[in-house]
């Protein structure tokens, strides 16, 4: 009897949790597929509100665009050192091996 009674525990147990993670699984990706409707709205929101004329928003917009323009040129610039870097493949290969990257070396005669 008591044999039965713990199998019977462990088995609703096993389906609890294989419930619960089927659950969260699906409740993760609901929020995956809303997070792009959600900020739409929001701003859909913040445009408006700064087209009537709230201060505070407007501040926010003028912020993120300002925001936006300085993470764009981070990426530009890490682009641009990455082409550069890529350019001179044996310094690449020294670098990643923590090796001395020296230029070449001009030899005199």
């Amino acid at each position: 009897m008591n044999d039965t009674l713990y199998e019977f525990a462990a088995a609703v147990g096993a389906f609890g949790v294989a419930a619960g993670e089927a659950l969260r699984d699906m409740l993760n990706k609901i929020g995956e597929a809303g997070k792009p409707v959600i900020k739409s709205f929001n701003d859909l929101y913040n445009e408006l509100a700064a087209a009537l004329g709230n201060e505070a928003v407007k501040k926010r917009l003028r912020q993120q665009s300002i925001r936006d323009r300085r993470q764009q040129l981070e990426r530009s610039r890490k682009r641009q050192q990455l082409l550069e870097q890529n350019r001179d493949k044996p310094n690449n290969w020294k670098r990643l091996h923590g090796l001395p990257a020296a230029r070449k070396k001009r030899y005199r005669k």
